[in-house]
């Protein structure tokens, strides 16, 4: 690492401590009615991840009445319940509750690559 760089560690009181053992990501979805589409990004991300991979699925949602985060419960991801409605305050519940120690924020209209 060049002499001017720097790197500070993301630690996490949950985050696996041996080196040999992959990062957890969290990934956190805001949502608010997005039952049409969640299912269906959810098995996207699932699909994407593979079996085995240090993901866990994180939706952000407020009270939803359409029924989002009974959906998302069912399609495997954990429900944060958000007091406060708004993309910000959706986006930091979910970073508060995330276990990870890499945090991948994601719109619920977004499918990224498979790749990712």
């Amino acid at each position: 690492m060049p002499p001017d760089a720097f790197y500070i560690p993301v630690s996490h009181a949950n985050s696996p401590s041996s080196a040999a053992a992959p990062a957890l990501v969290s990934i956190i979805i805001p949502t608010y009615n997005e039952a049409p589409g969640i299912a269906g990004l959810l098995g996207h991300l699932r699909a994407a991840a593979g079996p085995g991979e240090a993901v866990e699925i994180l939706v952000a949602d407020c009270n939803s009445p359409d029924g989002t985060a009974q959906l998302a419960r069912q399609a495997g991801a954990r429900v944060v319940t958000c007091a406060r409605k708004g993309r910000a305050a959706q986006l930091n519940a979910g970073a508060a509750a995330a276990e990870g120690s890499i945090l991948y924020f994601l719109h619920a209209d977004t499918y990224p690559p498979l790749t990712f």
